[in-house]
């Protein structure tokens, strides 16, 4: 079932007692009552209900584990969150090696999703967010390639790093991504919405979700591409060929 993804990655420490505490409160008490989370857990399934135990046990779950919590909502619209964030994260050289994905319902509706979105970004601080639907962030990322060895199925290129993830119905670059890749245009796009939020820049490349897909809304993407710098953005094809050549040495 296709729904609404939020994904934002950051360098902020997400086991900071202050940060745990200020985003649990908050969202529990989020001014739009439909966008609570109702459930938490350390994993699946999520069953822990929050006005049993009390927003204090989920923060305190949390900050005791040192392990971010799942949230669920099970009253429409629907949500589940997942928040990546480690202690130690040993090897891994991201730039922004932690995050926060939300699966929203689309019965939400645009002006609640956005509305979400913007304020996890102001939450998160992230490098990097999008805010599109489950189907159009897998025709992006998702590679399936024959080898000799079978089927090879794998998302790619969604995490910052020589290359931005893409341009998505909603984006949002972090000032330190705008710094690194020069992502701020010097002219107004040819976009729905632009506008400078938290530090860095936000774009809404059309008005609607719905046109996701649609050949207008892909032809305009193509141009804010070519306007920013097409090279600064994962490429599926190339990652394909990368994988399929990997597997054929194999």
């Amino acid at each position: 079932m296709n729904t609404y993804v939020i994904k934002l990655q950051t360098r902020k420490n997400l086991g900071d007692p202050v940060f745990v505490d200020h985003l649990i409160n908050s969202w529990c008490n989020y001014s739009d009552e439909s966008l609570r989370p109702e459930r938490f857990d350390l994993g699946e399934p999520v069953r822990r209900k929050i006005h049993e135990e009390g927003v204090d046990t989920v923060i305190k779950t949390w900050l005791e584990n040192q392990m971010p919590v799942m949230l669920k909502r099970i009253t429409k619209p629907k949500f589940d969150v997942g928040i990546n964030w480690r202690a130690n994260i040993g090897l891994d050289k991201s730039p922004f090696p932690f995050g926060c994905r939300v699966w929203l319902a689309l019965s939400a509706g645009d002006t609640k999703a956005i509305a979400l979105f913007k304020w996890l970004v102001n939450m998160f601080d992230p490098g990097f967010g999008l805010l599109s639907t489950y189907d159009d962030v897998k025709i992006k990322h998702f590679i399936s390639i024959n080898t000799r060895i079978g089927t090879v199925q794998q998302y790619a290129g969604l995490e910052v790093s020589d290359t931005l993830p893409g341009l998505f119905w909603c984006t949002y670059f972090g000032p330190t991504v705008v710094e690194r890749l020069g992502v701020f245009p010097q002219q107004p796009l040819s976009v729905y919405e632009q506008e400078k939020f938290n530090d860095g820049l936000f774009l809404r490349l059309f008005e609607s979700s719905a046109d996701i897909g649609l050949p207008e809304s892909t032809t305009s993407t193509e141009l804010i591409y070519q306007a920013i710098g097409k090279q600064k953005f994962f490429d599926l094809s190339q990652a394909k060929a990368r994988l399929s050549l990997e597997y054929s040495t194999k």
